[in-house]
């Protein structure tokens, strides 16, 4: 008898022509030998929203079969070593802007669940419709706002409490096991990432030292018995052991302010405050080339910093943690957006080191991503685009609405469940990083940061119920399609053999496409989540938005560019980081992997939460346009409906006339409130050129 992983491993099955192709996705899994189960010859029924019983257990076993087959993959690399790619921050830069300094239209106000108050850029990307001179009915071009967080009144506090990683696991190329320095060399991150910031600003921005201080040993008979983790910092000058008492300080050791205005001074998005009780010391050799009258009162250069940092890397021969470590530092401006603490793995002592150690040459590829800093700092200040981005791992184009809770239950309740996952704290996270190298490896070093920071709970929390964080300009920014509104579909709209049906995801992404004559319908906004809407509608059933373009070639928004407002008026348009630089992921996977099959994980009861609550949102979409609800019989369906328990009756649409009842009509004025929650309220902010 085949064991889960082997069937997981067999190709599959081709889609038919009204079905999303499993291929589409393909080239984001260059060296996994897994693919997503076909799930589209299970649901024969365009208008059975909900499986039956039997449709039900014959998908959670397909996706059970692919979830456990990836996590046997990822323990396997876990201990062999992830591939160099995958560690390489690079490959998330899409089409991602930098980050520029003279920034127009900034606002002080409160964003998303971040305790304090934030200061944000806004800008727009624009996006063009393809194929439009077919038909003319449509807009050319779209703008859809987006929020950059560029400073904060308070840091973001921090504590080395974190479980993952606490061992770093390497690559292939390097040693594995290795201590871990990740949190440390974060911390590092931060102040590069924010003198950076602060160089940009001019004016009143600056980077100052604060009182507080790590301790520093200079004999071995002093930190032989202080009670600390001891950092040893090499033969170094006084100034790099002054940044190193600021990095690794209790508390505020330095403070990077980039406006000062009338509530208080707002301090780069990267800003910290370590919270937690360890006592961190740093061990140093002074190094006589430095005066010694030499005061280290001026904080470093951004340049200076990367040059500190880099020189301890090499010390210490940590490779691939360099790197990662920018990847936590990334995610700190979401941490804030979301009100959570940043929770890093806790510093592991290295040994000793031999004295008079000569500064070693700066790796060519640390050096390139150092230049290129702009790009990483303002997908970093994006909170909305890294969420969605980091929630579109769990996404995949075959799955529909109706699908959710099936697809997602194996990795999300069972997984961690799993024999050998459970007993290690922080393992199931590191899973998940490993996992995205296999299905989303352009992210993947974003996603190892996310789990070393500890921002796993509040993606796990935000993917759940089906309705993950969506931004539309999340896809061109870092190459990972996170919704079904990102794939603009193949072939003809009306389904090939059929004559009279068109695929339902097709209407929806033909709804978004903006019209030539402005309407009062609620089409502007995507829908709220990704999955895609089951079946099929027929074509006599679709509106004038949709059946106008039902013989057009396939149109498509496509982004071009992003575009910055400056100081002077002038709009600058920024094509993004340049493609053709990143580095190409191998085509097959490593020889030194070995699948791990002696996993066992139990087998728990299926909850149909996420699958109500993505069908809910998906067809509501619709439901609330104006234009009355379609005469299909998935619209009397309890998951679409808000259930009037007044006078017990189920069917809360009626079909004849397209009128919402009230019951239903007060459960949707709530959901529309979202739709304005998309583009930026400038009411909530101070503006202030």
């Amino acid at each position: 008898m085949e064991s889960p992983i082997q069937l997981a491993l067999k190709p599959t099955l081709h889609p038919p022509p009204c079905t999303p192709p499993s291929s589409l996705l393909n080239e984001e899994r260059p060296y996994s030998a897994l693919g997503p189960p076909d799930l589209s010859l299970i649901l024969n029924d365009e208008d059975q929203l909900q499986p039956n019983l039997q449709q039900l257990e014959t998908v959670t076993e397909k996706c059970r079969e692919y979830w456990y087959g990836l996590t046997a993959m990822a323990m396997s690399q876990r201990h062999n070593g992830i591939l160099p790619a995958c560690v390489n921050p690079r490959n998330m830069l899409g089409r991602v802007p930098a980050i520029r300094k003279d920034l127009r239209s900034t606002y002080a106000g409160h964003l998303g669940s971040s305790p304090s108050r934030v200061l944000c850029v806004q800008a727009f990307s624009t996006w063009r419709v393809t194929d439009n001179t077919s038909c003319g009915l449509v807009k050319e071009e779209k703008k859809i706002p987006g929020l950059l967080q560029i400073g904060t009144r308070v840091p973001i506090p921090c504590t080395f409490g974190g479980d993952s990683f606490r061992r770093w696991v390497g690559t292939t190329c390097e040693e594995r096991d290795m201590p871990s320095y990740l949190g440390i060399l974060a911390l590092g991150w931060c102040y590069i990432l924010s003198a950076h910031l602060v160089e940009g600003q001019g004016g009143d921005a600056k980077m100052i030292y604060t009182s507080s201080k790590a301790t520093r040993y200079h004999r071995e008979t002093e930190y032989i018995r202080a009670p600390a983790t001891i950092v040893d910092i090499g033969e170094v000058g006084e100034d790099v052991a002054r940044w190193w008492t600021a990095i690794l300080a209790p508390g505020e050791g330095w403070k990077a302010i980039v406006s000062l205005r009338d509530d208080g001074a707002y301090l780069a998005p990267w800003s910290v405050s370590r919270e937690d009780t360890h006592c961190i010391g740093i061990k140093w050799r002074r190094n006589v080339s430095v005066p010694e009258d030499f005061t280290g009162s001026t904080p470093p250069s951004s340049r200076n910093a990367f040059e500190f940092l880099a020189q301890f890397s090499l010390l210490h021969n940590l490779g691939s943690q360099f790197l990662v470590a920018l990847a936590i530092a990334m995610t700190f401006p979401t941490h804030n957006y979301h009100g959570t603490v940043v929770r890093l793995p806790f510093p592991t002592e290295t040994r000793g080191q031999e004295e008079n150690t000569l500064p070693k040459s700066i790796i060519p590829e640390w050096i390139t991503v150092n230049e290129e800093l702009p790009f990483y700092m303002a997908l970093s200040c994006n909170a909305e685009v890294v969420m969605s981005s980091l929630c579109g791992m769990f996404w995949e184009a075959n799955v529909t609405c109706n699908l959710v809770s099936p697809w997602l239950h194996p990795i999300l309740n069972e997984v961690p469940e799993g024999k050998g996952i459970i007993e290690t704290p922080g393992l199931y996270y590191e899973i998940l990083a490993i996992i995205c190298g296999l299905r989303r490896p352009q992210i993947s070093a974003l996603f190892l940061g996310a789990a070393a920071s500890g921002l796993m709970p509040t993606i796990l929390r935000r993917i759940r119920r089906g309705r993950p964080p969506l931004d539309a300009n999340a896809f061109p920014w870092t190459g990972c399609p996170q919704s079904f509104m990102d794939i603009p579909g193949s072939g003809p709209y009306i389904c090939e053999g059929s004559g009279d049906e068109v695929r339902r995801a097709d209407v929806w992404r033909l709804l978004y496409l903006p019209p030539v004559v402005e309407d009062d319908l609620y089409y502007n906004s995507r829908p709220f989540t990704p999955w895609a809407p089951f079946g099929n509608s027929r074509v006599q059933n679709c509106v004038f938005r949709v059946a106008s373009h039902l013989h057009c070639t396939r149109h498509h928004l496509e982004y071009q560019h992003w575009n910055w407002e400056l100081m002077d008026g002038s709009t600058i348009e920024d094509q993004g980081f340049d493609k053709a630089t990143v580095q190409c992921f191998p085509e097959a996977g490593s020889s030194k992997i070995e699948l791990i099959t002696t996993m066992e994980f139990p087998k728990t009861q299926l909850n149909q939460e996420a699958s109500q609550e993505a069908s809910l949102d998906i067809f509501r979409w619709v439901m609330v346009n104006g234009e009355g609800v379609p005469p299909e019989e998935v619209y009397k369906d309890k998951w679409v409906q808000v259930e009037d328990d007044s006078d017990g009756e189920s069917d809360a649409v009626n079909d004849d006339n397209g009128v919402i009842s009230d019951e239903q009509q007060n459960g949707l004025e709530e959901w529309l409130g979202r739709v304005n929650e998309t583009v930026p309220d400038k009411s909530r902010f101070d503006n202030r050129h």
